[in-house]
């Protein structure tokens, strides 16, 4: 059979070796340069499947080598042949898993065949007899090995592959994205930045409308939306308004903010200290370090501790502090009342009165001993 297609029988010959020069998908026909340089039209291509239109839709890709039969006034490309080949040099075909590498010339399909030629990269290397592969231009490949290993590859870090050894499933790739009903997933790596993002959504009618209750954000400081920021965590209402959120940093510490009602709740935590901030309402504002603790509600009534002495402070006015050497000091702008039901005592070693004003003393006896 080959050695007929490969003769110069003419018309006579029944099958000819050739290359296929263009497609046309409309028609289902192509045309054809045989190895002795006959151009013929309008050949058609075997296909599986029927005529109602299933089975593998696949065409024959321009400047394959192929086998073409003579039926009547008729031509039938029967299938595809390998590239014949005499040294290991260079290879036909793209780079199998290369993407936007340049193309590399076709094979030379004439009786004299070239040395430069090392094999067409439609068939893997390491295939071996009973594996099926198929393979694309741009880089991708299915393939079922015999072993019953099944790949599925883009580009080397976008593939999927299952092997019955271990029961194993590995799927690799440099992004990534996955949506169900439930949530979403979107895995980011671009211009060294990586990221991480996940949402939950309570129905699907929120994730159709991508209105999730829950996002989570993990990844360097521009994916998270903080300097020095390394994960986010938001919660939503119905509407889409955030309702709390969570900033977690390298450093260790950790940053919260949680609106209720008409105030929002801020709460940060550091190595060295934390402290609570009511935004709105009465503006309460707490902090506590390590050696220190500080309560202030609504900038106006404030309390501080320490390891040194305890100052109460209200607005301007009052001010009352003690310190661990026990002195006590009592500041006031305006009048102090003392009323007391039982007794009052002083036990001091002096007592020194500056009154700039009238001093009264209302009482109904006075012992001074």
């Amino acid at each position: 059979m080959f050695n007929l297609a490969r003769s110069p029988g003419g018309s006579s010959a029944l099958f000819y070796e050739a290359f296929v020069a263009g497609v046309d998908l409309k028609r289902h026909e192509c045309k054809i340069r045989t190895d002795y340089g006959q151009t013929i039209n309008g050949v058609r291509w075997l296909k599986e499947g029927g005529a109602d239109g299933y089975g593998e839709n696949k065409a024959p890709t321009e400047r394959s080598r192929v086998l073409v039969m003579r039926l009547g006034a008729s031509h039938i490309i029967m299938g595809s042949l390998g590239v014949i080949t005499n040294d290991n040099i260079r290879a036909t075909g793209p780079a199998i898993g290369k993407q936007g590498s340049p193309s590399i010339e076709p094979g030379n399909y004439s009786v004299s065949q070239s040395s430069s030629i090392a094999g067409d990269q439609s068939s893997p290397a390491d295939q071996r007899v009973g594996d099926w592969t198929r393979t694309s231009h741009g880089g991708g490949m299915i393939a079922l090995l015999r072993a019953g290993t099944v790949m599925m590859k883009a580009s080397p870090t976008s593939m999927l592959m299952l092997s019955p050894f271990d029961d194993l499933g590995r799927l690799v790739t440099r992004n990534w994205e996955h949506f169900t009903d439930v949530d979403s997933t979107r895995k980011v790596s671009s211009g060294g930045a990586v990221s991480m993002t996940h949402e939950v959504f309570p129905t699907s009618a929120r994730a159709r409308s991508e209105l999730p209750s829950m996002r989570e954000v993990r990844g360097g400081a521009d994916a998270v939306g903080d300097a020095g920021g390394i994960a986010r965590r938001q919660t939503f209402d119905d509407g889409g308004t955030m309702t709390s959120q969570q900033t977690e940093y390298a450093n260790g510490r950790k940053h919260q903010l949680v609106q209720t009602g008409e105030s929002i709740v801020e709460t940060d935590t550091t190595i060295t200290g934390h402290f609570t901030k009511v935004h709105g309402g009465d503006k309460t504002y707490f902090n506590m370090g390590e050696s220190s603790v500080h309560l202030d509600v609504a900038g106006d009534m404030t309390v501080d501790m320490n390891k040194d002495a305890i100052s109460i402070k209200a607005a301007d006015g009052v001010e009352i502090t003690w310190n661990r050497g026990g002195k006590l000091q009592v500041k006031t702008s305006g009048d102090a009342d003392f009323n007391i039901g039982g007794n009052l005592t002083f036990g001091a070693q002096s007592v020194t009165y500056n009154v700039s004003g009238t001093y009264k003393v209302n009482a109904a006896a006075i012992e001074l001993g």
